[in-house]
């Protein structure tokens, strides 16, 4: 992973964790509503796991905003 991608991963987790404490959810309410485990959301919050397009789809979906909301600038 190069620099700048795992930049953007951290970013992208700091975005999904924004979202997420804006709505008052915890973790695993948030991942109760996506489908995924709160282990996995942890993961992305703190940039270890990217964000792939399905779960960006079903996490945009569990907050109530567009799936670009969830995208960083490259």
């Amino acid at each position: 992973m190069t620099p700048a991608e795992a930049l953007r991963r951290i970013e992208t987790g700091h975005r999904l964790r924004q979202l997420r404490e804006a709505r008052q959810l915890t973790g695993l309410q948030l991942a109760g509503l996506a489908g995924c485990s709160a282990s996995h959301i942890s993961n992305i919050e703190r940039g270890h796991s990217p964000l792939t397009d399905d779960t960006r789809t079903a996490l945009a979906l569990a907050l109530d905003v567009p799936v670009t909301e969830l995208e960083v600038a490259s």
